[in-house]
């Protein structure tokens, strides 16, 4: 890894220089771009003549749809030589996704909690026992 760094053309400076164009090419699409949307667009790449731009989130690259000819005729006026000619939205997700939220049981009927009450009397396990005993008071709350 050492070596691949300090070889001259092609190490550490050329990533330098590859970051600093990368970042250059990134500010130009958000110039275009109101500044709630430029701040989910988070890279600009090429893959042959597709300009790709990359989102954090799915909902805001459906937003970008109404900007993507804007952001492609800019690179194409800047940077005729790469022949742009469409563009390509992906989603890169920074956080995980949502949980569903914890669904509240309904208690259980009387007789079922009045059973686990008896069941949790003759269980060995003590775990066990005290779900049980949890459970069963769920069906007396009211």
């Amino acid at each position: 890894m050492k070596q691949a760094l300090n070889q001259k053309g092609g190490g550490l400076d050329q990533l330098i220089e590859q970051t600093q164009l990368y970042q250059a090419l990134l500010e130009v699409a958000q110039s275009q771009l109101p500044a709630k949307l430029a701040a989910h667009l988070l890279g600009v790449s090429f893959e042959g003549r597709t300009l790709v731009l990359q989102l954090d989130d799915a909902l805001w690259k459906s937003k970008m749809r109404f900007y993507e000819n804007e952001i492609l005729a800019l690179f194409q006026h800047h940077f005729p030589h790469l022949q742009l000619n469409q563009v390509k939205l992906t989603v890169i997700p920074l956080r995980e996704e949502r949980r569903p939220r914890k669904v509240q049981m309904a208690p259980p009927p009387k007789e079922a909690a009045a059973e686990m009450f008896r069941l949790s009397e003759q269980v060995q396990s003590e775990g066990l026992k005290q779900v049980l005993q949890r459970l069963g008071q769920r069906g007396f709350k009211d």
